[in-house]
């Protein structure tokens, strides 16, 4: 097993920890090789070399990535759970109130 798949492995075990379902981890992981793909597009699009500051980058982006990924998994499963799709269970306004999602 080579390093890179014992960061995949320990990555994944990470964001099952924090979604505790195998399909929300499955579809957190698809969303690095698509930050990947995009943080590329953009250095040939702006005519910059891969360089030590772009590596940093990458890591960044893969964080970022993770991080917004799990935050839209968490907030879908909520409004599954809740039935409502525009806003998670504990940030529901009351049935008086005058505004009323669509």
């Amino acid at each position: 097993m080579t390093t890179g798949h014992k960061t995949f492995f320990r990555y994944a075990l990470l964001v099952y920890a924090a979604v505790k379902s195998w399909l929300d981890t499955l579809i957190v992981l698809i969303d690095i090789p698509l930050a990947c793909v995009g943080a590329l597009l953009a250095l040939l699009l702006t005519g910059m070399h891969f360089s030590v500051s772009a590596a940093m980058d990458f890591q960044s982006i893969f964080g970022v990535a993770l991080q917004d990924a799990i935050l839209v998994v968490s907030y879908s499963s909520a409004s599954v759970t809740s039935r409502s799709p525009c806003a998670p269970p504990r940030a529901r306004r009351p049935r008086s109130a005058s505004v009323q999602c669509s």
